[in-house]
C-alpha cells in the first residue's frame, strides 16, 4: 500500500465514464493507524521509514497469546464468516499467525521507534490481551493510552474529542 500511494492513479469514478484523469499524491505525512487485527499492521509498519507516525488501538501484539474471546480458530470462522473474500488467505495461512514467526508485532521489539508509535488499549479488552500491550509498550518505551474500561477498541475511538485531542497531539509532534 505505501508503495501505490506513490504511484500515479486513475480516479474510479472518471475510469467507468471515459474521461480518465491522473492523479498523484505526494504526502508530507504517512499516518498508519490499525485497531485489532489491523494494529500488527500499524505496528510493523511503523518501522518503514516512509511512515511518518502509527496508532494501534486495541492490537493484537502476539499471535500466540490470544484473549480468551477471540482464539485464533474462533477469529478464522468468523472472519470467513462476516467477510467473505475481502480476507482470503492461503490453506495454511492461520497456523502461519498461530506461529507467532508471521505478521507479529512482539518479534519487532528491538526495531520500533518509540517516537513513531502510540498504543491505546482498555485494561478490561477480553480479545487482545492488554497485559501483552503493556509489556509491549514497556519493552519498547512506546507511549500507552490505557483506558480502565472500554472493552475491545475500534479506530472510532478517534472521533472522540478528548482522544483525537491525544491523537493530533502525537501526530503533529516533531
Amino acid at each position: 500500500m505505501i508503495d501505490g500511494i506513490h504511484k500515479d492513479f486513475v480516479s474510479i469514478w472518471d475510469y467507468d465514464f471515459g474521461d480518465k484523469k491522473v492523479f498523484k499524491l505526494n504526502p508530507k505525512q504517512l499516518i498508519v493507524i490499525g485497531s485489532s487485527f489491523g494494529g500488527p499492521s500499524a505496528i510493523i509498519n511503523s518501522l518503514d521509514k516512509r511512515v511518518t507516525k502509527a496508532v494501534a488501538i486495541s492490537p493484537v501484539i502476539d499471535w500466540r497469546k490470544p484473549g480468551r474471546d477471540e482464539p485464533i480458530p474462533l477469529l478464522a470462522k468468523f472472519t470467513k464468516s462476516a467477510f467473505g473474500n475481502g480476507y482470503r488467505t492461503a490453506k495454511n495461512g492461520w497456523d502461519k499467525i498461530m506461529s507467532g514467526k508471521f505478521y507479529n508485532p512482539v518479534n519487532h521489539i528491538k526495531e520500533v521507534d518509540s517516537n513513531k508509535l502510540l498504543l491505546i488499549h482498555a485494561k478490561d479488552d477480553t480479545v487482545c490481551p492488554y497485559i501483552e500491550a503493556k509489556k509491549f509498550a514497556t519493552n519498547t518505551r512506546t507511549k500507552l493510552i490505557s483506558l480502565p474500561r472500554g472493552g475491545h477498541l475500534g479506530q472510532s475511538l478517534l472521533m472522540s474529542p478528548r482522544y483525537y485531542k491525544i491523537f493530533k497531539k502525537f501526530i503533529d509532534q516533531k
